[in-house]
């Protein structure tokens, strides 16, 4: 698995490198048109997943079994490099996975670490085996420690064990209200596009056009006057503030929720403008 994800994120590397490189080539003439605008996002987006996908380090973390170095070879695999880096990393490679500032956030595990390990950074668990009960109980909740800037845990399953894993909440407790804390992904799409709905026709109704301000996105003068000319018609009274602001932390909440999927594009835009809207980062423009 290691080594299948190796090569597909050289590939991945490869195309979005590639996309951005045609991207940057398009000359922006005149105004920022909305296509421009949408242009400018996609690539803050891809400079944003090329970072990540030239800084992370990833690793293999299990067990040693007897006579494992032969056993390997005759699949083809060498687990030499893996060994010597488990036993000799300094730090050990489970310190360096809790360290948010550490490059290492990919991990390939067996059965190590899926229980009584703990590192509360860690947001997705990879499920390509069947789990049952305890251990697949155990193992969701890697993912679901509460960590500042983190909204919820991701369970992506290769394994269909979401059937078990309802029956291991009916055994090991419910969420609260004795709702299921588990949603699938479409359905935080459903609710993000709705909490986005919602936000435009609220903003609409106050004269503020979020598109507008978007078209804009590129920069200058005239962003900066439609950012401004927002913030004033939400600034008073406070009611409406905070009608505005919990309409921006519902969709915020929910946009990192849904992320990083890749259909989170889809909101990146709109998400980012009430998020400067809410901030007033840089926003006063003297006249």
């Amino acid at each position: 698995m290691f080594n299948k994800v190796k090569q597909h994120w050289a590939v991945d590397l490869a195309n979005t490198q590639k996309e951005l490189g045609e991207l940057a080539y398009v000359p922006t003439v005149g105004g920022m048109t909305a296509e421009q605008a949408r242009r400018e996002v996609r690539m803050d987006e891809l400079k944003k997943r090329l970072n990540v996908l030239t800084t992370t380090d990833m690793a293999v973390v299990v067990s040693p079994g007897q006579n494992e170095i032969q056993q390997m070879q005759l699949l083809g695999l060498d687990i030499e490099p893996h060994r010597k880096r488990m036993n000799d990393s300094i730090p050990g490679l489970d310190e360096k996975f809790k360290d948010t500032q550490d490059p290492l956030r990919l991990v390939f595990v067996c059965a190590m670490w899926l229980t009584g390990f703990d590192a509360p950074s860690c947001s997705t668990v990879y499920l390509d085996k069947p789990m049952r009960n305890h251990t697949l109980m155990q193992t969701i909740a890697r993912a679901n420690r509460v960590f500042p800037g983190k909204h919820s845990g991701l369970i992506v399953d290769y394994a269909n064990v979401f059937a078990s894993l309802e029956k291991a909440l009916a055994i090991y407790g419910a969420g609260k209200n004795g709702t299921s804390p588990v949603k699938n992904k479409e359905q935080l799409v459903a609710e993000l596009r709705r909490a986005i709905a919602d936000a435009t026709a609220f903003c609409a109704k106050q004269g503020v056009k979020l598109s507008d301000i978007e078209q804009f996105n590129g920069g200058g003068m005239d962003r900066l006057q439609a950012i401004a000319d927002a913030l004033n018609a939400f600034i008073s009274p406070d009611p409406l503030r905070r009608d505005f602001l919990g309409h921006e932390r519902f969709v915020s909440t929910l946009y990192k929720a849904v992320k990083p999927d890749p259909v989170a594009l889809e909101f990146a835009s709109r998400s980012a403008c009430l998020a400067t809207i809410a901030g007033g980062n840089s926003c006063q423009v003297e006249s």
